[in-house]
């Protein structure tokens, strides 16, 4: 199903591209924070001036079947309150949610299965999604703490040279894991990535 939205629906001062739901209007759909869940998130996505952006978050423990019928989850249905919103790591998110979208438009850009709208179609958002983000605008907010531990533990990697320096991620991962965090390697990957978009990282280095 095509399910195009108009650009010129933002505010004039946005340059966005929706990439949320696919040429094939397929949404992107995340078990959190597992696959057993309990709980199922809708993420949506926009390239907004030249930034991939979690515009948007459903939350619920239930799926719809085929006849949109409300199904409840592995844990059955799950309260959606405060702490359980407070649980939700939005930048892991973001990631996971961006993960999830490549392949899916990989998928229809590369299918001969489907039309040829479809293939341009996810062929345009696939770039949009996997090419770098532009700088954040002038006056952001500085960079946390935290964000510049990171930063530090990334070059620390790169320098260090071998296979350290092959896999920085890696390395960052461990270090703040051992100094006593609970977070996932995905979502220090997300904070790398942030930490570059501040200026903090050189680009060119993953």
């Amino acid at each position: 199903m095509r399910n195009d939205r108009r650009e010129d629906s933002a505010p004039d001062h946005q340059e966005v591209e929706w990439l949320t739901p696919a040429p094939d209007g397929s949404a992107v759909h995340l078990p959190w924070p597992d696959e057993s869940g309990p709980f199922l998130l809708t993420c949506h996505l926009a390239h907004i001036d030249g930034r991939t952006q979690l515009v948007g978050l459903d939350v619920r423990s239930f799926s719809l079947d085929d006849e949109g019928n409300p199904v409840p989850g592995p844990q059955g249905l799950v309260e959606v309150n405060h702490p359980a919103l407070r649980s939700l790591r939005a930048g892991e998110i973001a990631e996971a949610a961006r993960a999830c979208l490549a392949a899916l438009l990989g998928a229809q850009s590369g299918s001969d299965s489907w039309d040829s709208y479809v293939r341009s179609a996810a062929s345009r958002k696939f770039a949009a999604l996997t090419s770098p983000d532009k700088p954040r605008p002038t006056g952001m907010r500085a960079a946390s703490p935290h964000l510049e531990r990171v930063a530090e533990l990334f070059l620390q990697a790169i320098a260090a040279g071998g296979e350290t320096a092959r896999k920085p991620s890696l390395y960052v991962h461990r270090a703040l894991v051992a100094d006593g965090l609970d977070v996932s390697l995905s979502a220090v990957r997300g904070q790398i990535h942030r930490a570059r978009g501040k200026g903090l990282i050189p680009p060119g280095r993953s």
